[in-house]
């Protein structure tokens, strides 16, 4: 029988936890709109709770519910960046009941919160300088050398947020 890991002995403890993270990561991120816990993402992967977290541990460098919350404010991100869509739609679409618990995580993740991160990086329902409603620029928009838009806020707009 051949070592494990040369490729024909039994795949190594690594590669199994590797294998289950991954599998695990892809139910999250497909899913994250779902309540799910590390125990029904374990038994969907087919490991125990205990092998799922030292998965996520060793092979994710993270926690279970820190890679969630990661997985959730990254998809809230896009959203109010994206949409229109208000906050409290956003944090239902990603997973949390309570908007208030979603602003709290995403605050403690980003360090702003997501009224906050829309109003410097995402569209409003609000005109702002440098964008018309339907999101055309306006004259006061330009364009930096990598090719992402900057706007000048005016003092007035900022004071408002």
């Amino acid at each position: 029988m051949e070592p494990s890991g040369t490729g024909g002995g039994r795949a190594s403890t690594r590669e199994l936890r590797e294998e289950v993270f991954r599998d695990a990561a892809a139910i999250v991120r497909a899913e994250l709109g779902r309540p799910l816990t590390l125990t029904d993402v374990a038994r969907r992967v087919a490991a125990s709770p205990r092998q799922l977290r030292r998965a996520f541990a060793q092979a994710g460098g993270t926690t279970f519910r820190s890679y969630l919350r990661d997985a959730r404010v990254g998809r809230a991100e896009e959203l109010l960046e994206g949409t229109d869509m208000p906050v409290k739609e956003i944090s239902r679409r990603v997973g949390y009941r309570d908007a208030s618990q979603f602003t709290k995580a995403f605050k403690r993740a980003r360090g702003v919160t997501p009224s906050g991160f829309r109003a410097v990086r995402g569209p409003s329902p609000l005109p702002r300088p440098g964008l018309v409603p339907n999101g055309q620029l306006r004259k006061n928009a330009s364009f930096a050398p990598d090719g992402t838009r900057t706007f000048a806020f005016t003092s007035a707009w900022r004071g408002n947020h």
